[in-house]
């Protein structure tokens, strides 16, 4: 315990001293994050504290997010159809899902809504920009947004706040993931059968001839940036590290997660899309497994995991 406040404190006063996104400060944070890790945020406190690293590392402002939210929600709901389609698949998505404590199915529904509504005003007037460059276009909706708001509002004490990281995640930071027929996914995907042909080629030809292609055990995972995997304390310490090194790493999680179950899968053990209901695995490991298969990579593929969250061509 007294480790976990050591830690706290000290992730505390770097967030205080600096306001700017310096080299130096960032790689410090970064070891805390690898080698101390964030406490569960359990309390308030650590919540606070975890939220505030996410909008540090991800340099989102937070300026005018409760006013902007609560103008937004004057506007809700959006059309009749859109809000019947939205409300649909947010049943489809978590029937029988526990949710954390929290997160509702509502404020799920009213974020996705006024993400709706933002994107027909921006059309309009052009004027959003949470102080960050670019912006890309992406569509009113797609389905893995909402499992993505889940990490978010289960982090973030003030549903506003969720929000504004919320909309930068899909305007900013993986765009390609939120765009017409989602060339993020489309690329992420090949990206993973080269990431996992360089470090398992007997197992990547596993998949050239199962009956059940890569995709029936890996979508799921990629589009939502693995928030679809439980317990969801522990996805949200996978996102601390994808927040402070960056959410392509997503593709190697998902590879290193392949990996680890790869008896169970060529033996049949576990059927497709189970590898998205895995109830029980630690972001730590995953983390720290991941990060030793990028010396397996051919030169080049890394760029390219960096690449694929803004780029739609490249290949």
């Amino acid at each position: 315990m007294q480790n976990i406040l050591t830690d706290k404190l000290e992730i505390e006063k770097l967030l205080e001293e600096t306001k700017d996104y310096d080299e130096k400060f960032l790689n410090k944070l970064r070891y805390l994050l690898i080698y101390s890790g964030l406490p569960p945020s359990s309390t308030k406190a650590y919540q606070t504290l975890r939220s505030n690293v996410w909008i540090f590392l991800n340099q989102t402002p937070m300026d005018g997010a409760t006013n902007d939210y609560s103008s937004l929600l004057k506007h809700c709901p959006p059309s009749e159809s859109i809000f019947e389609h939205v409300a649909s698949t947010i049943t489809k998505t978590f029937n029988n899902t526990r949710l954390p404590k929290r997160v509702s199915e509502n404020s799920i529904a009213r974020i996705i809504c006024c993400y709706i509504i933002e994107m027909e005003e921006e059309k309009k007037t052009d004027c959003v920009d949470y102080n960050r460059e670019p912006r890309f276009e992406t569509e009113q909706f797609t389905s893995n947004m909402l499992l993505i708001t889940v990490p978010l509002l289960a982090t973030f004490f003030a549903e506003p706040m969720a929000f504004r990281m919320f909309s930068v995640l899909c305007h900013s930071t993986m765009p390609c993931y939120f765009q017409k027929n989602s060339p993020g996914v489309r690329n992420g995907t090949q990206l993973l059968k080269i990431c996992l042909h360089s470090i398992d080629p007997q197992y990547a030809e596993y998949f050239q001839n199962s009956p059940y292609p890569l995709e029936c055990y890996t979508s799921l995972c990629i589009t939502t940036f693995c928030s679809c995997l439980n317990p969801k304390y522990e996805v949200c310490i996978l996102w601390d590290f994808m927040f402070a090194f960056g959410f392509h790493l997503n593709i190697l999680f998902v590879v290193t997660l392949l990996i680890q179950l790869k008896d169970d899968i060529i033996h049949n053990k576990i059927p497709p899309h189970f590898i998205s209901e895995i109830n029980n695995f630690s972001a730590v490991n995953l983390f720290r497994s991941s990060s030793r298969y990028i010396a397996y990579l051919p030169e080049g593929v890394y760029e390219l995991l960096v690449r694929h969250l803004r780029e739609p061509i490249i290949f």
